[in-house]
């Protein structure tokens, strides 16, 4: 089954068909057995939030013919799998393509949301995977405390409710600082996981899209500034 107290976030832009973006265009979305309508924003995304207890799908259709939606109808699947402890790890990946300098490391922080079952501390251990080898390893120690989760509530579509009171399972936001190598580009798999008290392994993993630079600072510097016709000047690669 899918977890049950791990919101889903989907989003998908809209244009006209000159490629402008459709600002306040209707949307109808439709998700565990429920439609809403909700307007584009400026930009012309439509952004909504559906718990995934009892979700299979996200639909979102326009209701006006004028705008290119490529196609006018998105779906996106939700594929299942089981927690026995309703606990969950989600990757919150950057939108922008992180920087890169060749031959120097670069340290970003990658907010990852999680529900946890009646366990306050963990120690997530990840690993930095690009080029076909890891890349890079880490290990960091995190509280699992209670918090709001940093989406807004009108795109909710059909609200879960953890952090009730009494209930075991609380759902918040940590922050893994990671230092990425400069052979971890022009793309990387980030891979997180942390073992419970109880035995299960929770993780999670995503794509980082890098500049592209190389593992190695280079330079070229030629011999002379300024060269006269017929003069040998040498071009060295540093």
């Amino acid at each position: 089954m899918r977890e049950r107290f791990e919101d889903r976030f989907v989003e998908t832009k809209l244009s006209f068909v000159n490629g402008t973006a459709a600002k306040g265009v209707p949307v109808e979305v439709c998700a565990a057995g429920r439609c809403v309508t909700r307007p584009s924003g400026d930009n012309g995304t439509v952004g909504v939030v559906v718990s995934a207890q009892k979700l299979g799908s996200v639909k979102m259709s326009t209701l006006v013919g004028r705008v290119d939606e490529h196609p006018a109808t998105y779906c996106q699947y939700v594929s299942p799998y089981f927690s026995p402890s309703n606990s969950s790890l989600a990757i919150q990946v950057p939108e922008d393509e992180l920087e890169c300098e060749a031959g120097q490391e670069s340290r970003i922080s990658i907010p990852v949301f999680f529900s946890t079952n009646n366990q306050s501390r963990a120690t997530i251990f990840g690993q930095i995977v690009s080029r076909g080898k890891i890349q890079a390893s880490f290990s960091e120690k995190v509280n699992l405390n209670a918090g709001e989760l940093p989406i807004n509530a009108e795109h909710h579509i059909n609200a879960s409710t953890p952090n009730a009171s009494g209930s075991h399972i609380v759902t918040g936001v940590v922050i893994l600082n990671i230092t990425l190598p400069p052979t971890a580009s022009p793309q990387a798999k980030l891979v997180i996981w942390y073992k419970r008290y109880d035995g299960e392994v929770v993780s999670d993993s995503a794509h980082l899209n890098v500049e592209r630079c190389l593992g190695f600072g280079t330079s070229l510097e030629w011999s002379v500034a300024r060269g006269q016709v017929g003069e040998e000047i040498a071009l060295s690669l540093l």
